[in-house]
C-alpha cells in the first residue's frame, strides 16, 4: 500500500511540473510609450504553472518578446505591463508610479475619482498576501486591517448614501466587496 501512495505522489508531481506551458500572454509599456507583446513567465503558482499568481509580481518581471528575448523589467523603467485574462478572468494591469519612486508594481483593481491598487509583498502560493492603496485627489490612503472600514468610509463620505451603507456593515456591504463599493463611488462622481 505504502508503494503505491508513493508511486501515486511521484506521477502527480512529474504531472504537474511537466505541463507544456509557454506562459502568460500579454504586454509591457516603455517609459518610452513603446509596447512590447509577448509572454510572462515566473509569474505562476509553483505547482501548477498554468495558474496566474499575481502575488508573485513585486519588484522585477520578465517578458518573453515576439522575438525570443527575454527581458526583466524592474518598475523604474517601464510605465505598466499587462496580462490576459490568464484564468478566464480580466486582465492583470500593474502599474509603476512616482509616489514610492518606483520601488514596486501595484496591481490596478479601479481607476477613478478614487483609484484602487494591491501591493503584493508575499507570496504564499495559497493565499495572496498585500497591501491596499487608495488615491484620491492625487493623496495616497493605505488602509489597516483594524480600521478598515474605518479609513475607506473617510474616503467615501463625500457620496453619503453609500458611506452610510459601507459603515453599517451587518446589513450591507462586507469588507471584501471593497472593489464593489469603489466601483460604484466612481461611477456615482463619473455622471456628476
Amino acid at each position: 500500500m505504502k508503494r503505491y501512495l508513493i508511486a501515486f505522489f511521484l506521477i502527480f508531481s512529474l504531472s504537474a511540473f511537466s505541463q507544456n506551458f509557454e506562459g502568460f500572454k500579454g504586454y509591457v509599456i516603455t517609459n518610452n510609450h513603446d509596447t512590447i507583446h509577448g509572454t510572462f513567465d515566473a509569474i505562476s503558482n509553483i505547482f501548477y504553472k498554468n495558474i496566474f499568481n499575481p502575488a508573485r509580481v513585486r519588484k522585477v518581471v520578465k517578458i518573453n518578446n515576439n522575438a525570443g528575448i527575454v527581458t526583466k523589467y524592474k518598475p523604474n523603467e517601464i510605465l505598466s505591463f499587462l496580462v490576459y485574462k490568464p484564468r478566464g478572468e480580466k486582465d492583470y494591469k500593474f502599474i509603476s508610479t512616482y509616489r514610492d519612486n518606483y520601488k514596486r508594481f501595484y496591481h490596478e483593481i479601479a481607476v477613478g475619482e478614487i483609484s484602487y491598487y494591491k501591493i503584493y509583498d508575499q507570496d504564499m502560493n495559497a493565499s495572496e498576501i498585500y497591501d491596499e492603496i487608495f488615491i484620491k485627489n492625487d493623496n495616497i490612503q493605505e488602509v489597516t486591517m483594524f480600521s478598515y472600514r474605518k479609513d475607506l468610509g473617510e474616503l467615501i463620505k463625500d457620496y453619503p448614501e453609500l458611506y452610510s451603507k459601507w459603515i453599517d456593515g451587518n446589513k450591507f456591504y462586507k469588507t471584501y466587496e471593497t472593489e464593489l463599493v469603489i466601483s460604484l463611488y466612481n461611477e456615482y462622481f463619473k455622471n456628476k
